[in-house]
């Protein structure tokens, strides 16, 4: 009994050391080699991730917009953590007119990287696109205290104070700007924007052109040249402009819209007509061309066609006085008093000073 009890014994003890050393060595596993496969999935991850932004990136300088927000996004699904490709993400969005996505992407990459001078610079582009003017103001400063050197924070901190109509420090920075970098596309573009908000159509001019000559492909360029030129009457010089600009970005509803506005005004409804349709093609709820459309068919006395796009125009922009006021024209002249009348106290309420709405709530007074 004893001999056999030692036997066991001694049968027991290897497989008890077997047991122990199989534990050692998953502890070290799950302690050494796991991190080193995280490490190595981490790493993965990231060069998986470059050819997306890299590529988005040459998109960008390519002037291609849409291809670039693709790439771009593709990039920050792939690294969430990845302050650069927010922060390129933002500018591609702001240029496509994504304004509250880009303020989104923006925002994220700014928490991400809150020590970078551009992801703050971007990121007041995308609040002044946005309509945020004051954030716009204090995200450039902010830009300019981490990198006082900063050509683009001056550049976007100029074109917020000009949509603040703040004249003299817009100028200030504007020029700020392309003292710091001759070859700052945004520079020279953001300091003529400054200048042809003030009406200075042709230095406006010469700052537009010479931001084409550094970025020959950027469609939105040839949009603001264009603009200044139909301020200048120069409407030869506008369509090839806006021709340009949508030949680059025929994705984009501005150059259509721009080029119907130069037909509109030489009174050329037909032309004009078919552009801003053209831009509707592309973005259906286009507000400007919907809007125009309607002015469009109302100088021709089509007023059931002026009432419908003039409904479409106010529907996407409610908070919009004016619309809602052509709207309300439109549907006098129908002799649908009750709902102009109704069209006219909305736009009254959102801009009690309208000229066109007051008129209107005293044409349809007594009417019913």
């Amino acid at each position: 009994m004893r001999l056999k009890r030692r036997r066991r014994g001694r049968l027991l003890i290897p497989i008890f050391l077997i047991l122990c050393l199989g534990a050692i060595s998953a502890v070290v596993y799950f302690t050494v080699s796991l991190p080193v496969r995280l490490k190595e999935a981490k790493v993965l991850q990231t060069v998986d991730n470059t050819p997306y932004l890299a590529q988005g990136l040459d998109y960008l300088r390519a002037g291609r917009l849409q291809d670039a927000s693709r790439s771009l996004e593709s990039a920050t699904r792939l690294d969430p953590q990845n302050a650069d490709a927010f922060i390129q993400w933002t500018r591609a969005l702001t240029l496509l007119h994504q304004s509250s996505q880009a303020v989104a992407a923006g925002e994220w990459a700014v928490r991400l990287d809150p020590r970078n001078a551009t992801s703050h610079a971007y990121l007041a582009q995308a609040y002044d696109w946005n309509d945020e003017y004051d954030k716009a103001v204090q995200a450039a400063l902010k830009a300019i205290e981490i990198d006082p050197r900063s050509a683009q924070a001056y550049a976007f901190l100029a074109e917020a104070y000009a949509d603040k109509n703040q004249w003299e420090k817009a100028l200030e920075a504007a020029r700020k700007g392309i003292q710091l970098n001759e070859s700052s596309v945004d520079a020279h573009r953001n300091l003529g924007y400054v200048l042809e908000k003030q009406a200075g159509y042709q230095e406006a001019i010469k700052e537009y052109q010479r931001a084409i000559e550094l970025g020959p492909d950027q469609g939105y360029l040839y949009l603001d040249l264009g603009a200044a030129y139909r301020g200048q009457r120069r409407d030869e010089e506008a369509v090839a402009a806006f021709q340009k600009a949508y030949e680059l970005q025929p994705e984009e509803p501005r150059g259509y819209h721009g080029l119907g506005l130069v037909y509109y005004n030489q009174k050329n409804y037909p032309q004009a007509i078919e552009m801003f349709e053209k831009a509707l093609q592309v973005s259906p709820k286009f507000s400007p061309s919907l809007e125009y459309l309607g002015w469009s068919y109302y100088v021709q006395k089509d007023y059931e066609k002026s009432a419908g796009y003039f409904q479409m125009a106010a529907e996407a922009t409610p908070d919009s006085p004016t619309r809602q006021a052509a709207l309300g024209w439109s549907l006098f002249n129908l002799r649908r008093y009750s709902e102009a009348r109704a069209a006219f106290q909305k736009a009254s309420q959102l801009d009690p000073s309208l000229t066109l709405a007051k008129d209107g709530l005293a044409a349809t007074e007594g009417k019913e």
